[in-house]
């Protein structure tokens, strides 16, 4: 009965809304502003890259016009000598515009590895969350190696939101448990190979429920979801594993 009035509303036809929601307790409000906000989320185009001034643009402008008595009067050579050579710098000329017109319209980016030199420049104690039991991937033990030996860690080895904030709560600031106060937290719960019913990665439902359980005690440190085979950093390298990728999809979204 609702969406038919609704429909009709929408269609223009008077509806007796007050009448209707009469005895409801139901009372007018302002529409929500957010869903309309707009935000960008690219990067500000760089300026365009000038091609030339001065003398450079008036000799470019020659070569395009291909005005062969003007460049012999600019280089000390003969007009015929420079036949061939004109027509050659016009074309390159025209594709190197082309490509530098299509280059200001894309994004790169771009990986390096990291170096032993980076890993020992940290701020502050890191808290490192594995997944439970002895299955998990060689890479986030080395990742915690990597860190150094005054990480503290967590295996979060259960599914209540509840219980994992209780145990976070230590970590945070303020408390008097004498348990080292973490600024940085490295979530390595992709690590974990299980596969949920429905093809769902474990490391995915466990990293969400970490955001939440973070949130629920109070810590905000900065979070990393480290991943292995997620993305492709070269050409050189595998397939990309998309159980893998969904954890970046939960990173952009949280």
């Amino acid at each position: 009965a609702v969406t038919a009035l609704a429909r009709l509303h929408t269609a223009g036809v008077p509806v007796d809304w007050p009448g209707f929601f009469t005895g409801t307790g139901a009372r007018r409000v302002d529409l929500p502003t957010y869903p309309f906000q707009r935000a960008r989320y690219w990067p500000e185009a760089a300026e365009p890259v000038t091609q030339g001034s001065g003398a450079d643009a008036e000799f470019w402008a020659a070569v395009e016009r291909e005005d062969l008595e003007s460049l012999a009067g600019r280089l000390d050579v003969a007009p015929e000598t420079l036949d061939a050579i004109v027509p050659a710098l016009s074309s390159w000329r025209s594709r190197s515009r082309t490509r530098a017109t299509v280059d200001s319209w894309r994004h790169r980016a771009t990986w390096q590895p990291l170096t032993g030199a980076a890993t020992g420049r940290r701020e502050g104690t890191w808290l490192a969350v594995l997944p439970a039991g002895a299955t998990a991937a060689p890479w986030a033990r080395a990742v915690t190696d990597a860190l150094g030996p005054d990480t503290a860690l967590l295996v979060a080895d259960t599914t209540d939101r509840t219980e994992l904030a209780e145990r976070l709560r230590r970590f945070a600031p303020g408390d008097d448990t004498g348990a080292p106060h973490v600024t940085r937290v490295v979530s390595l719960l992709a690590a974990d190979p299980a596969v949920l019913p429905g093809g769902v990665p474990a490391g995915l439902p466990a990293t969400a429920l970490l955001l939440q359980a973070l949130d629920d005690a109070g810590l905000t440190a900065p979070v990393w979801a480290v991943t292995s085979g997620a993305v492709a950093t070269g050409p050189g390298d595998d397939p990309v594993d998309p159980l893998q990728a969904a954890l970046w999809g939960l990173g952009r979204v949280a």
